[in-house]
């Protein structure tokens, strides 16, 4: 993200502080008793869907042919980060019992480039999966990782989250720092 200016254009004078202020607004909008591990709370508010796809279509390069979002609230997010891009977008359960179930929405096809949306990283064998596909995973992010993450965000540079659990856990019971 460059200094002032966001991939939708928006025009902040500190990015940091912008990212700061969504992080509290999404703590904000979680089940206190859930936290950071339910997106109901905040993928319904449009103010803060928007600044997520905001947020994450900034990390997604323009060489990507697709995005494929997954798990929780993955056809919102999906859908939210293809306005933001222009990327056409489609719906991947990694779990799928057979190849015919993996796709629940649109399409993929071999060879394409494709940068993976997510509120969590909930399927560490998900790049597996898609390298089955023939396809090229360019970017993976995730609005808000776990501690059980650690080793799957270390492991592999093309996998981010923006936010952290325990930030979020923190913000939404504190009113704390939640990036």
């Amino acid at each position: 993200m460059s200094p002032g200016a966001l991939a939708s254009g928006a025009f902040v004078q500190n990015p940091e502080f912008w990212k700061q202020e969504l992080a509290n607004d999404i703590a904000a909008a979680l089940p206190l008793q859930a936290a950071a591990h339910r997106s109901d709370g905040w993928v319904t508010r449009p103010a803060i869907l928007r600044r997520v796809a905001t947020l994450m279509g900034a990390s997604i390069p323009a060489t990507a042919d697709r995005i494929i979002a997954f798990g929780d609230a993955a056809q919102i997010l999906g859908t939210a980060v293809a306005l933001e891009t222009g990327i056409p977008f489609c719906v991947a359960n990694p779990r799928a019992a057979t190849e015919a179930e993996f796709l629940q929405t649109g399409t993929l096809h071999a060879g394409e480039r494709v940068a993976v949306v997510s509120v969590h990283l909930d399927a560490p064998d998900l790049l597996e999966s898609l390298a089955g596909h023939d396809v090229v995973v360019v970017v993976w992010r995730a609005l808000i990782s776990r501690p059980a993450d650690a080793t799957m965000l270390a492991a592999d540079s093309r996998i981010a989250a923006e936010f952290s659990d325990a930030g979020m856990v923190a913000a939404a019971h504190e009113g704390g720092d939640a990036a």
